[in-house]
């Protein structure tokens, strides 16, 4: 009933205009997306990653999911230490990447620079390759054969844990 009481200032109500309703809409539409991404991002756990960064996965793999986390870390600085495993910065990906595309617009095309291309890439991933299993090698030989054992056995639950699924 209180909905049917005339304006205190004798006025009559107005709608709110269109606009104002598309500017709320849109206000509650980025509010609900803000609040979506902030539950997901608590959900998932705070963003924090598990397990070792994704480039050890790579090189390791189960190995790399069994290790510590200051194991990960002495891995990493190796990584770091030889410069010629460091990641491209942004500015030295983009100038390989326009030389290797420019080189496909060439009339006559020449196979090299592509090959060329190709195996700088596989040998810097040689290179990282190499040096995180020689790290990994070297924490092995490292460790008391207790140690060696308990990592065995987190490989293997690693195995277990992310083996083939049954259907």
């Amino acid at each position: 009933m209180a909905d049917q009481l005339p304006p205190v200032d004798g006025t009559t109500p107005q709608k709110p205009s269109r606009w104002m309703r598309v500017i709320l809409f849109v206000s509650l539409a980025l509010n609900i997306a803000i609040l979506s991404i902030a539950l997901g991002f608590f959900v998932q756990g705070g963003g924090k990653p598990k397990g070792p960064p994704r480039g050890y996965q790579i090189a390791l793999g189960p190995f790399g999911l069994a290790l510590d986390r200051t194991d990960r870390r002495d891995i990493r600085r190796a990584l770091q230490a030889n410069d010629d495993s460091r990641p491209l910065t942004r500015a030295e990906m983009q100038s390989k990447a326009t030389d290797l595309l420019e080189s496909f617009r060439n009339d006559p095309f020449d196979p090299e620079e592509t090959i060329s291309f190709f195996a700088d890439v596989r040998a810097r991933s040689n290179t990282v390759q190499e040096t995180v299993q020689q790290a990994l090698i070297d924490k092995i030989i490292a460790m008391s054969p207790t140690d060696r054992a308990a990592f065995a056995d987190r490989i293997l639950q690693n195995f277990e844990r992310n083996g083939p699924k049954k259907k």
